[in-house]
Parts: C-alpha cells; sequence; structure tokens
C-alpha cells in the first residue's frame, strides 16, 4: 500500500469580480458625474449672488480679451516673448468701456439695466460720494439727483460756483452719460431757506447753478446736442417735501430723457436710507 500513489487534487477557485459584473468602474464614473454637477451649481450660485455690473465686467473681459493683442506682443509675430504679460491699460480701458455697457440708447424697457450701470459707476468712481448721488427711474427717464450735503457741499456756500467736489462728480457723469445716445434735462433746486443780503434769491441761484453744472459737463467733453434744457426751480420741488428746508432739497439733477421721452411734474424719487 505504501507504493500506491496518492490522487493528485486540483481545487479551482472562482474569482468574484467585486461590484458584480460590471466592477467598480461605475463608481468612477458616478463621482465624475457628482463633482461635475456640483461646480456646475456653485458656478450657477456665484452668477445668481454676482452683481448685472461685474457679470457685465466678465462678459465684456471675455469677448475683448486676447492673450496675444492685450499681452504686450505676439510670440508668432516676434513680439516681446511675454505673451501672458498682463496690459493694465488695456484692462482700465475695458472697464470704461462698460461703464453704461447696456446700450447706446436708454429706453423704458432697459431703465432699470441703465440705472444698475450707473449706480455700478458711483460705486467704483465716486464712492466717496456715494450717500451724495441717487438714481431712480421715472415714467421720463433716468433721474439723477447730486445733493450739495451740509459738511460736503457740491457748491460754494451761497454761491453758484461749483467746488472742487461738484467738479470730480461732474467730471465722471461727464463721461458716463456721454455713452447714452440719450439726450438730458439739467435741473437746479434748492432749499426753502432765505439769507440776509441775498440780492439773486433761490431762483436766480438754483438756475445759475444748474447752468454752470451744464458748463461743467462741457468743459469734460460732453456732447451739447445731447441738452435738451437747463432749468431752476428754487425751493418748489423739494425731496423731503414736509421740511423744505432740509439741505437735501439743495442739489443737481440730471434728466436722461427716454427715447421720444418728454419731462413732468410727475416722477417721484425715493430716498436711499443713508440720507433719510
Amino acid at each position: 500500500m505504501s507504493n500506491e500513489k496518492k490522487p493528485i487534487i486540483i481545487k479551482k477557485v472562482k474569482k468574484v469580480e467585486e461590484g458584480g459584473a460590471h466592477g467598480g468602474a461605475w463608481k468612477i464614473a458616478y463621482a465624475d458625474f457628482v463633482t461635475a454637477m456640483m461646480a456646475f451649481f456653485l458656478v450657477m450660485w456665484l452668477l445668481n449672488m454676482t452683481s448685472e455690473e461685474k457679470r457685465a465686467k466678465i462678459a465684456m473681459y471675455f469677448r475683448t480679451f486676447s492673450i496675444f493683442e492685450k499681452a504686450g506682443g505676439s510670440i508668432m509675430e516676434g513680439g516681446t516673448g511675454k505673451p501672458f504679460e498682463s496690459d493694465k491699460k488695456g484692462q482700465a480701458q475695458i472697464v470704461e468701456k462698460i461703464e453704461v455697457e447696456i446700450a447706446a440708447t436708454a429706453t423704458e424697457n432697459n431703465g432699470e439695466k441703465v440705472k444698475e450701470s450707473l449706480m455700478g459707476v458711483i460705486k467704483t468712481q465716486l464712492s466717496e460720494f456715494s450717500d451724495q448721488i441717487m438714481i431712480s427711474t421715472t415714467p421720463e427717464g433716468i433721474r439723477i439727483d447730486v445733493i450739495d450735503k451740509t459738511g460736503n457741499p457740491i457748491f460754494s456756500s451761497g454761491s453758484a460756483s461749483l467746488n472742487a467736489n461738484g467738479k470730480a462728480i461732474l467730471k465722471v457723469l461727464a463721461n458716463t452719460l456721454n455713452e447714452l445716445s440719450n439726450k438730458i434735462v439739467i435741473e437746479g433746486h434748492t432749499d426753502a431757506m432765505t439769507y440776509r443780503g441775498d440780492k439773486n434769491g433761490n431762483w436766480d441761484l438754483s438756475i445759475q447753478r444748474a447752468n454752470n453744472a451744464r458748463a461743467e459737463l462741457l468743459v469734460n467733453g460732453y456732447d451739447a446736442n445731447k441738452i435738451s434744457s437747463v432749468a431752476g426751480y428754487a425751493a418748489t420741488r423739494p425731496l423731503v417735501k414736509d421740511n423744505p428746508n432740509d439741505p437735501i432739497n439743495r442739489r443737481i439733477s440730471f434728466l436722461i430723457l427716454y427715447d421720444k421721452a418728454t419731462p413732468s411734474d410727475n416722477e417721484t424719487t425715493q430716498l436711499p436710507p443713508a440720507l433719510k
């Protein structure tokens, strides 16, 4: 019996792939899908949280930017060899271009968009005067009120001459409003206070201030043909109707007329919290 050979036993082991017939590849595909969806909804959320002005800037940037035209030269054309170098001047021009990017003509349909664009310009270029500049939409057009605030006036006291603050504001407004083809109405307003020895009175003062504002726009390159009229209303159209003496009533107004619109007395202005 000792000479008998022991039988050879061959054991076959069947290996079972994890995840069944498809293996684990589906997990990778599913993870990629979830990551892509997360990125998509993150982008959508960021766009929703971004202001209209910033979205316009982003759109303008990608429509106009070129690594060859904006980067100081092209390698292919024997340029400077720095195709990714930032051209700050070019970028500044793009930012200026979108100050009023929505349209060349403000209409009643796009009035809110033009208003938002103007507010963006105020926040970025006139931030120190943001509590003195009010923008509202009316049936006739878009109204910009520049307030002669106590402690930070735009006119010299009792004078029709613009001071440094007033000139700085009107310089930005001249460049911005010139982007629109619409005509404008310039209005001067005062409070109801009267001063001893004042020979001109509030009527003359409001008219002179409105006309000086017109002249300052022209000095800064504004097209004179876009000015429809210049008027002074003294204290007859106060912002704070229950207190005609309130300094907030002293202001210069610019009404951007909608296409084929004419001004009237029906407009209303909502005071922002900073000025209430």
